[in-house]
């Protein structure tokens, strides 16, 4: 195993920002497959001094469950039919795990795309919007920890995800101002194959 084992990481990130595979099961309401729950059982592609930082710089720990956004938004109860990004190109929600601050990244607000990016460690990356969606609804069955209020990236676009009527809402910027700061999550070790 490269990283951390579960149970490991439940204990210095804190139980309330960790969600376990069965935790994302009961919230989505599907199973994972008997391989995908082995790859996700062998540990967290973290490792222990990386979870240590992101539990003082406010991180999450999360699986995600291949889905698409409107697999997702249904999942979880919200009205998909009309949405302009229904049809748009998101990448899925993959099977692995997520380690993502739960806002923007501190000093990316109102700075340009290149500059936002140029913050980030070499070892972070921008997430896509389904994962942030995806851990915002995880997080938020007790609405406690608001992990939007952030850009998202997908193939070349730049979208809002902010706090909506309904939950979660999803704005196209552009690659304009930077309106609100750039969310960010961890690269996990190795090259992962998520089946």
């Amino acid at each position: 195993m490269i990283g951390t084992t579960i149970d490991r990481a439940c204990a210095i990130m804190g139980p309330e920002r960790v969600r376990k595979p069965e935790d994302v099961e009961r919230r989505m309401g599907t199973l994972y497959t008997p391989r995908q729950r082995e790859h996700l059982q062998r540990g967290v592609p973290f490792l222990e001094k990386t979870l240590e930082r992101c539990r003082e710089e406010s991180y999450v720990l999360f699986p995600g469950q291949m889905s698409r956004l409107p697999e997702v938004m249904r999942a979880l109860g919200h009205f998909v039919h009309g949405q302009w990004w229904i049809e748009y190109p998101f990448p899925p929600v993959e099977n692995r795990w997520y380690l993502m601050l739960e806002g923007s990244l501190p000093g990316s607000n109102l700075r340009n795309w290149e500059a936002q990016l140029a913050l980030l460690d070499p070892d972070q990356a921008v997430p896509s919007v389904p994962a942030v969606v995806f851990g915002h609804h995880l997080f938020n069955e007790e609405p406690r920890i608001p992990i939007v209020k952030a850009s998202a990236r997908c193939r070349g676009g730049r979208f809002a995800v902010m706090p909506s009527s309904e939950g979660v809402g999803i704005h196209d910027e552009g690659l304009g101002a930077g309106l609100p700061g750039v969310m960010v999550e961890w690269k996990p070790i190795g090259s992962p194959i998520w089946m």
